[in-house]
């Protein structure tokens, strides 16, 4: 009898090594299973991801255009001769801060641009940013040609010629408000 205990202890041992290969060889099963938490884990990742991008965007400026290295239109003489005449005649005004410029309505052919945003709530906070300044700006909306989206500037300025542009934007930069000048 004792010898019979002692050949199904040996079997029962060979019993669990065949349990143990049991558990190791390929299950479809496992296999689904692993996969489907890594997919769910991929996609978690990814959101998050996506999710702190979004929150980092909100309060940058994304300048599509590079600014204008040259003035492309050369005034006339007869045009600068009319402003020092109308200079000359009109009565002097209170000192203003040269980077509060006030212009009447018209085209102008170079605007001065403090920030290009996404979302037209991003360009109102840096309108508001800039009136802290006493800056005074306003929001324009354009299509981004190369994206195609809908974006929207933060005009500072427009001026008739590229050196009074040119002037205003270094005005502004030395206020800490980078800018950018725009050819209309």
């Amino acid at each position: 009898m004792k010898e019979h205990q002692d050949e199904l202890e040996y079997n029962d041992g060979l019993g669990d090594l065949l349990r143990e290969k049991e558990r190791l060889e390929f299950s479809w099963g496992k296999t689904i299973v692993i996969f489907l938490v890594l997919i769910a884990l991929s996609i978690f990742i990814l959101t998050v991801i996506f999710n702190l991008q979004k929150s980092a965007d909100q309060d940058v400026p994304v300048y599509t255009e590079a600014p204008i290295s040259a003035p492309l239109i050369q005034p006339s003489p007869e045009l600068t001769e009319l402003k020092e005449v109308e200079a000359s005649v009109t009565a002097p005004q209170k000192k203003k801060d040269p980077a509060v410029t006030q212009h009447k309505k018209g085209t102008y052919a170079y605007k001065v641009i403090s920030g290009s945003f996404k979302t037209q709530a991003q360009a109102n906070a840096q309108v508001k940013r800039l009136a802290q300044k006493n800056i005074s700006a306003f929001v324009r909306s354009y299509l981004d040609k190369a994206s195609n989206t809908k974006r929207f500037r933060v005009q500072t300025g427009a001026f008739e010629t590229y050196k009074e542009a040119q002037a205003h934007e270094q005005q502004l930069n030395k206020k800490g408000v980078p800018s950018f000048v725009v050819k209309q």
